[in-house]
């Protein structure tokens, strides 16, 4: 019964986004960034990015490279009591 149920929706299409992580800037910082200048995060390479789905949190990953494309390997999914 509860997989007929969750078949109405399983075909429904959601968004997977990836946070490499965040900065605040002023506005006149922003303004005045030019091509090729690099923004640094605050985050450090080995550490996890933050998955969300459907612009709720999903859990934690790391970026891979397969077929020289960018990938996310999940490292792990949130407690549902933990998703706002």
């Amino acid at each position: 019964m509860e997989k007929d149920r969750l078949s109405l929706v399983e075909d429904i299409p959601v968004t997977i986004s990836v946070v490499l992580g965040k900065l605040k800037m002023p506005l006149k910082e922003v303004l005045e960034l030019d091509q090729n200048q690099i923004i640094t995060l605050n985050k450090y390479i080995d550490e996890p990015v933050d998955i969300y789905v459907n612009d709720k949190f999903f859990g934690y990953g790391e970026i891979v490279v397969e077929n020289n494309r960018v990938g996310i390997r999940i490292l792990s999914i949130a407690d549902e009591e933990k998703v706002d």
